[in-house]
């Protein structure tokens, strides 16, 4: 699959945002894990639900500091830090059935962002 931008999602999301909400009624969309030498993404649902054993997109929150772990489906790990108060609260409202993005340099989480909504497959048991 190929791997949306920050960019592209964002003016996706906006646009969906301004078109009329049933013609994306019952809309789920797949965001398998990404990640490259400076960004994470990917949707917890569409992770769990992956036919691979790879994906994995995970938040580990210890208070003060919140670490973004992630593994594609072709096994490319990244991760990041932050402890950043904004990052904190957004990376502390995502659910099972969130999108995760993230830009990430030295180590350091830059940029966090967690989408929540319909159009996100959620995870299935």
């Amino acid at each position: 699959m190929k791997s949306i931008g920050k960019t592209s999602l964002s003016i996706a999301l906006t646009l969906s945002a301004l078109v009329s909400a049933q013609s994306f009624a019952g809309t789920k969309s797949t965001y398998n894990v990404y990640n490259s030498a400076t960004s994470i993404s990917g949707s917890f649902g569409s992770a769990r639900n992956s036919a691979d054993t790879s994906q994995t997109l995970h938040i580990g929150d210890t208070g003060s500091i919140a670490t973004i772990w992630s593994r594609t489906s072709a096994g490319s790990i990244k991760s990041c830090t932050t402890s950043n108060a904004a990052h904190l609260a957004a990376l502390r409202s995502a659910t099972s059935n969130s999108y995760l993005i993230a830009n990430h340099s030295g180590g350091t989480c830059t940029y966090v962002n967690v989408y929540k909504g319909s159009l996100f497959a959620p995870k299935e048991l």
